[in-house]
């Protein structure tokens, strides 16, 4: 028995060394993780002269600031405005030692911004952030390059089940099907393009050799949206604009679940022997491939014991920011995203992805089989040749109408043109 706790408490040690950050050994093949505190937002701990802030993560934000004006974070409304710094009087501040996530990771070549300043209203931020956006006005501003710069991690990152991981994503990416969405030049936001939304089955099995899974624009179960999507890491939820969320609605859980207004937005709420009858996936086109999302990954309890929300809401509150893809998505809901900075991308991980996709709608002609046909015409070349040829054949008809007409009108003039002639 002594022997089993003495082995005991020296698995123990070990763990112990092993989860503490050695800085000496960082370097470009190295990942680091952090845990983060989770409730509407993500939080993480940041320490400044032996204090520590527990701040908002912004993805968004360019630099990481704090207010000196003691604030507290309050509102229990779940889509939350970010606070307008507007014309606040802002101090940059650097060659400051500076932890984020860690007391052992220390900065002193990243400046940081210092306010002081009473926000009247509850706004998300007002205690300050950090943050880590895809880049900055100044390279002394972004974390992640200041990272890269001091400790040679590479720029990815990662949030996922409460913890942020920062660094080499290599192995992963190797190792996982995922689709690659190049960023929207959007200033310092994280921001990509949705092409559409598919509502039906997935229907596709790559060991029967299916070559693509069609899709018809004109199915009702398909959306075309090409529309700018923000990731957020300061909002829970999906929040869309109204049009979408009404298409979602009518296609999913008309007749079946209900809308309702909660605080500030609009959500579709069911109980749960409904959600076990909904269909299988909402999947997201983005890159011409389709990734398959579970509708019942994307609900959350609503405090009574039978009643769920689901997490694509609409709300007026955001209008300005578009559409925006919150935390509750790839943080809970169990689809991992790696954030990579040096490639300008989001990478969408799943082994759902279906990679060969093509969109047709009634009218489409397959290109493939115009080669194997050796370009012959189709029935629609057909129809178009005929129409043509009978256009022709009235305009041809029209003339010889015309020209048989002028004829005539001037025929009495010739026969009295030969009797002149005759006398």
């Amino acid at each position: 028995m002594k022997i089993y706790f003495k082995n005991l408490f020296i698995i123990i040690f070990l763990i112990k060394i092993i989860s503490n950050i050695d800085i000496k050994n960082i370097n470009e093949n190295s990942h680091l993780k952090f845990p983060l505190k989770q409730n509407i937002y993500l939080t993480a701990s940041l320490y400044l002269n032996e204090k520590e802030y527990n701040l908002p993560i912004d993805i968004n934000s360019d630099r990481t600031w704090i207010n000196n004006n003691k604030n507290s974070i309050n509102n229990n409304n779940i889509i939350i405005e970010e606070c307008n710094l507007g014309d606040i009087d802002r101090k940059r501040k650097k060659n400051i030692p500076i932890s984020f996530f860690d007391k052992n990771i220390l900065f002193e070549e990243i400046a940081f911004e210092e306010i002081s300043h009473n926000f009247d209203n509850n706004c998300i931020t007002k205690n300050g952030v950090i943050g880590l956006s895809k880049k900055s006005e100044k390279k002394i501003l972004n974390l992640l390059t200041q990272l890269n710069k001091i400790y040679s991690i590479k720029k990815y990152f990662s949030i996922f089940n409460n913890e942020l991981i920062i660094g080499n994503f290599d192995d992963e990416l190797k190792q996982n099907k995922y689709i690659s969405a190049d960023l929207v030049d959007s200033g310092y936001k994280w921001a990509f393009n949705l092409q559409g939304l598919y509502l039906g089955e997935i229907n596709y099995d790559y060991k029967n050799n299916e070559e693509y899974f069609v899709i018809n624009v004109l199915n009702n179960n398909y959306k075309k949206l090409n529309t700018l999507i923000q990731i957020n890491s300061l909002q829970k939820f999906i929040i869309v604009y109204y049009y979408y969320f009404s298409f979602i609605y009518e296609q999913i859980f008309k007749d079946k679940c209900t809308i309702k207004k909660n605080e500030n937005f609009f959500g579709i709420y069911c109980n749960k022997n409904i959600i076990d009858k909904l269909p299988d996936y909402l999947s997201f086109m983005i890159n011409d491939k389709l990734l398959p999302v579970k509708i019942k990954s994307l609900f959350i309890q609503d405090g009574t014991e039978n009643e769920y929300l689901f997490a694509v809401v609409y709300s007026d509150d955001v209008w300005n920011s578009g559409c925006i893809l919150g935390n509750f998505f790839y943080n809970e809901g169990g689809n991992k995203l790696i954030f990579d900075v040096e490639n300008n991308q989001v990478h969408f991980l799943s082994d759902k992805i279906i990679e060969n996709t093509k969109i047709i709608d009634d009218y489409s002609i397959d290109e493939k089989q115009i080669i194997l046909n050796n370009y012959s015409f189709s029935k629609y070349d057909v129809v178009l040749c005929v129409i043509l040829f009978l256009n022709f054949c009235g305009i041809f008809i029209l003339l010889g109408s015309l020209y048989k007409e002028k004829v005539i009108n001037q025929l009495p003039n010739h026969i009295k043109k030969i009797k002149r002639m005759n006398n």
